[in-house]
This record gives C-alpha cells, sequence and structure tokens, in this order.
C-alpha cells in the first residue's frame, strides 16, 4: 500500500492531484501547525492578462494553531468574490457551464473553518477527474503527540499499514530516509511532468489550480494529468 501526505490546500495545482492519483490512500494533515501565507489559503486561476491569485483570510491564528481549527474570516463575503472572480476566469471556457454549478453548490452553505472548505473543494475536484482515492485525515490516526516531521510520517504509514510513502520532490531537502528504511517503510518521490493542454486564453500558463485544467478539458482531465493523453 502507498500513502501520500499533504495539508489540505485551497483549490490547489495539478502537481497535487496527481500525487493523490498515485497513492492508496492520501492522509490530509489537518491536526498539523496552520502555515500563514502558503497555498492552504491561496490559490492562482488566470484571466486574458495572466495569473490572478485567490486568497482567503482568516481570522488571527494563535501561535502553534493547528490547521483544523483555523476560521475563516467573513467568507460569505470573500467566496462570493471569489467565486465571480473564477466566472469571469472561465466563462468562455468549454465545460464551464458544465462545472461552475458544483462550485456555486458548495458554496450554498458557507463554512466557518477553513478545513470544511478545502475539504469540500478537494473532494469536488476528485470527484470530477475521476480520483477513487480515499482522503483520510491525520486528526482521525492514533499517531501520538510530540512527534514530527519524518517520525510523524512513518508514524501514519505503520497507523495505516502501508509499506510505501510518496513524497513530492521538495521534500528530499528535510526528509530523514535513514529514518524510514530504520522502519522499512519504503520511501519513493512523486514524478510529475507538469501537462501542456488547450486554455481558453492565448498563451500557456502552468501551475495554476487544477479548476483550470478542468474548466477547460473536461471528460479528458485525468488523462491528461496523468500522461495518458
Amino acid at each position: 500500500m502507498i500513502v501520500a501526505c499533504h495539508q489540505p490546500n485551497y483549490l490547489p495545482w495539478l502537481g497535487y492531484f496527481h500525487k493523490m492519483a498515485e497513492c492508496d490512500v492520501f492522509v490530509i494533515l489537518d491536526d498539523v501547525q496552520f502555515p500563514s501565507r502558503t497555498y492552504t489559503t491561496r490559490a492562482t486561476v488566470r484571466d486574458k492578462r495572466g495569473v490572478v491569485r485567490l486568497t482567503l483570510p482568516v481570522h488571527g491564528a494563535q501561535r502553534r494553531q493547528l490547521i483544523k481549527d483555523v476560521r475563516l474570516y467573513e467568507p460569505e463575503r470573500t467566496l462570493k468574490k471569489h467565486l465571480k472572480t473564477i466566472e469571469r476566469c472561465y466563462s468562455k471556457a468549454p465545460y464551464c457551464s458544465r462545472y461552475m454549478p458544483l462550485i456555486e453548490s458548495i458554496l450554498g452553505v458557507i463554512p466557518d473553518r477553513l478545513l470544511d472548505l478545502n475539504m469540500a473543494f478537494l473532494e469536488l475536484v476528485r470527484g470530477t477527474f475521476g480520483i477513487s482515492t480515499p482522503l483520510v485525515l491525520s486528526s482521525s490516526l492514533e499517531v501520538g503527540a510530540g512527534v514530527y516531521k519524518t517520525e510523524r510520517l512513518i508514524r501514519i504509514c505503520q497507523e495505516i499499514g502501508a509499506r510505501v510513502f510518496l513524497s513530492g520532490q521538495g521534500a528530499r531537502a528535510y526528509l530523514d530516509e535513514k529514518l524510514f528504511e530504520a522502519a522499512k517503510v519504503a520511501l519513493k518521490y512523486q514524478c510529475f511532468e507538469h501537462p501542456l493542454y488547450p486554455q481558453c486564453h492565448p498563451g500557456f500558463v502552468p501551475n495554476l489550480s487544477a479548476l483550470d485544467l478542468l474548466f477547460n478539458c473536461g471528460d479528458q482531465s485525468l488523462a491528461i494529468l496523468m500522461g495518458d493523453a
């Protein structure tokens, strides 16, 4: 069994969902310290002029506050603004009329917590892409208090019964590979090449929210993401 972990990002980029599709269980790290000014509260889409950044304001996070405890600040106003921006960016995209109602449906009940909003969008994109990998909250696992970094990831693998941990390339700088070896958990690094695909605005812009691929390519999105198209 292959396990991968990541924080619950807001409308993540394609590499996030590629890793999700490559593992058997995807663990959402909701009981780790909230990282301010990261993609947990930020996403990127594009219009005809280029990249547009979406940011979720949150209540002032206390020191060492966990992601699952972070509350959104004025979410109704912010999410209405984000919805209008997404509609403006993708009104001419081939699959806008199909997927925009799904995004609107999530906002039918405005969440109070950051985690609830991000999980709703993760489930939406996962489902429309056709990724069946189950999502598990790390807070639901018996990992133990005071366990951090590499040791925490190993404990998660052991709790689930995984023999392989799939990591992003960026983690090479800080993962302790010897600890994985000692625990008899194989460490595998994700191999992801960002795909090229048609976008509704001239020129190609990479590293956008996965919504960009979905609005532009619809049913072909998963095949494009996995390099099968």
